[in-house]
């Protein structure tokens, strides 16, 4: 049986990342999540034979990973890269040039809903 690669689009993940971030908003008044999405090549496979377990590994991963790391509390940071691809059904407002180690400078925005 051959596998296919996993194909996620920006959006879909986005849809899912807005619909967290109302959940944990309505659960509790001060969200403490930070949320990051980048869009590239990624690797990734199950760890053990747990199926509930799975990394990734990749310069996507990488960036998703500091897109959540230097986000506001209760935020949906995104790269200039998601930026472009879904500027026309989500509203993104910018968040400022940061250094990205696999990137370099920068442009990031905070994802704050669908329009």
């Amino acid at each position: 049986m051959t596998r296919r690669p996993y194909r996620a689009s920006p959006a879909s993940r986005s849809h899912v990342a807005i619909a967290f971030s109302r959940c944990s908003t309505k659960a509790t008044p001060n969200p403490v999540f930070r949320l990051g999405i980048h869009c590239g090549i990624a690797i990734g496979h199950a760890l053990g034979s747990n199926p509930g377990v799975f990394n990734l590994w990749g310069e996507a991963a990488k960036t998703a990973e500091v897109m959540a790391t230097s986000a506001l509390p209760g935020a949906i940071q995104t790269s200039e890269a998601v930026y472009r691809r879904l500027r026309q059904g989500f509203v993104l407002r910018p968040r400022g040039t940061f250094y990205l180690p696999t990137v370099g400078a920068s442009q990031t925005f905070v994802l704050a809903g669908r329009r």
